[in-house]
């Protein structure tokens, strides 16, 4: 399950989407937290579930306490490519926001670099010319 594999146990995600998914959350979570005066932190959140967004698997954690609520967002876009959404309303506000946070990230969409797979080939072939003539040089 996509919410496992993002906020739980390792999943067909892997162990490197984990780690990148959480690194990425980390750092929206420290940077919305920082934004919205540390208003967030010790909020418990619920198990994850699973949704859909727009065309995209997602999975979704909400968390609340007396003074606010946060939801958290991670949107599949394919390809190991993660959007993360993180929110943070008044409590009691959430419900009336979140129509508006799904409109907007239906829209997300993600296109790789054009040539990026020629990119990656020529410089595999150029760090491997370099390798040689500085083993050569070396007398290796």
């Amino acid at each position: 399950m996509l919410a496992d594999a993002l906020f739980g146990e390792e999943g067909a995600a892997g162990e490197a989407t984990e780690e990148a998914t959480e690194a990425a959350a980390g750092e929206a979570t420290e940077e919305a937290t920082e934004a919205a005066g540390d208003t967030t932190s010790d909020i418990p959140f619920e198990e994850p579930e699973e949704m859909t967004v727009g065309m995209h698997d997602a999975a979704r954690m909400e968390g609340s306490r007396e003074d606010g609520e946060v939801v958290v967002w991670a949107i599949d876009l394919d390809g190991g490519n993660f959007a993360v959404i993180f929110a943070v309303s008044a409590t009691g506000e959430m419900a009336d926001f979140e129509p508006t946070l799904m409109a907007i990230a239906e829209t997300l969409t993600y296109t790789p670099m054009a040539g990026a797979e020629a990119t990656d080939e020529a410089t595999e072939e150029a760090a491997g010319e370099a390798t040689e003539e500085a083993t050569e040089e070396s007398g290796g």
